[in-house]
C-alpha cells in the first residue's frame, strides 16, 4: 500500500513539474503586430520570429497598404527594416515570459468598446497546427504588454 501511494505521489508530482515548466517546441513561431484599426490606407509593423533550423530568425518590418492609382484595388507592400539570426535561447526567453504571463490563457480580444478607431496589437503563436492569438485595442493589459517588451527587446 505504502509503495502505491509513493508510486502515485511521485507521478503527480512528475506531472506538476512538467505543467509548471512546459518545454518550447522546436517550430514555435512568434508574431507581434502593431497598427490602426482601419488600416486601409497605413503602415503595420511586426516582429516575427520564426523557426530556421538549428536558429531562428528575427525579422522586423512594416506593411503597407494602399489604394493603387492605376487599377483603384488596395495593394500591400513590405519594407524589412532589420533581420538577424537567434538562438534557441533567445527565443526560450521570450517562450518563458509567455508562460509566465499566462498568455495561453488570456482571452483573444481585449478592447475599449468606447473607442472606435486608434490602434491594434496583437501577439499570435503557431506551433504545428495550433494558434494562440491574442489582440489588444485601445487598452492596456499588463500581462500582454510585458510580453511585448520582452519581444522587442530581444536583442
Amino acid at each position: 500500500m505504502l509503495q502505491k501511494t509513493l508510486l502515485i505521489l511521485s507521478l503527480f508530482l512528475l506531472n506538476a513539474c512538467q505543467q509548471a515548466n512546459p518545454t518550447m517546441p522546436n517550430d514555435i513561431n512568434i508574431t507581434y503586430q502593431s497598427g490602426s484599426v482601419h488600416a486601409d490606407r497605413d503602415a503595420t509593423t511586426y516582429i516575427s520570429i520564426a523557426p530556421s533550423q538549428p536558429n531562428w530568425t528575427y525579422t522586423h518590418g512594416k506593411k503597407f497598404r494602399f489604394i493603387s492609382k492605376e487599377t483603384g484595388e488596395y495593394k500591400t507592400s513590405n519594407e524589412i527594416l532589420k533581420t538577424k539570426t537567434l538562438s534557441k535561447a533567445k527565443v526560450e526567453t521570450i517562450f518563458k515570459q509567455l508562460i509566465k504571463h499566462n498568455f495561453y490563457n488570456m482571452k483573444p480580444f481585449y478592447r475599449d468598446a468606447e473607442i472606435m478607431g486608434g490602434s491594434i496589437r496583437s501577439i499570435s503563436v503557431q506551433s504545428g497546427k495550433k494558434e494562440k492569438k491574442v489582440s489588444v485595442s485601445n487598452v492596456q493589459q499588463k500581462e500582454f504588454e510585458s510580453i511585448v517588451k520582452s519581444i522587442k527587446n530581444i536583442e
